[in-house]
């Protein structure tokens, strides 16, 4: 069996190696699956990252968001592995973190308001366990997060249930969602 690290390079290494035309096709339909759900139309308040260029681009996410007059969530990393959302405004200030831009400061944005977190990932199964990046932020955060959750899969993300389930932590929550290309 191999371990959590391996699995996690082999598919860093499938997300970094997929390109256009595919991902700009697979990320369209991931981004029409998302906008048309009831938890993207319901929410008021959403939490997104600032992805990485191997990941699925979240700037079109925070545009339409934007644009429909929805307050998004930029998250930003504490000591202890913890964090926190913040505000996207116009005049935040941005800092390079583990290769992804955080705020450095702004309005922290209480978890309870906000109603859907797009989660990102490395890979993702169909019972709604993921394998992240290996921080363990999402977890901790998500941990008494209760409101919807919604991670987006490009097809070299799909994982089987089978092996997610060697990988499994007690610690790892489930997604309730996830959007398939």
């Amino acid at each position: 069996m191999a371990s959590k690290t391996e699995i996690r390079e082999k598919y860093i290494g499938r997300m970094m190696k997929f390109t256009a035309p595919d991902r700009t096709v697979n990320q369209e339909k991931l981004y029409q699956q998302l906008f048309r759900s009831s938890e993207w139309q319901n929410a008021a308040t959403i939490g997104v990252t600032l992805s990485s260029p191997m990941e699925v681009d979240t700037a079109p996410i925070i545009k339409q968001a934007q644009k429909e007059g929805k307050i998004v969530g930029i998250p930003r990393t504490l000591p202890q592995r913890q964090m926190e959302f913040v505000k996207l405004t116009a005049d935040l200030q941005f800092i390079s973190k583990f290769h992804i831009d955080e705020p450095v400061d702004g309005q922290v944005i209480s978890k309870s308001t906000i109603d859907l977190m797009i989660v990102p990932g490395v890979a993702f199964a169909n019972n709604g366990y993921r394998l992240g990046f290996g921080g363990g932020y999402y977890d901790r955060y998500l941990a008494e997060f209760e409101n919807d959750t919604i991670s987006l899969c490009l097809n070299v993300q799909q994982i089987s249930d089978d092996q997610i389930h060697e990988l499994i932590d007690p610690f790892d929550i489930k997604i309730k969602k996830i959007f398939r290309t």
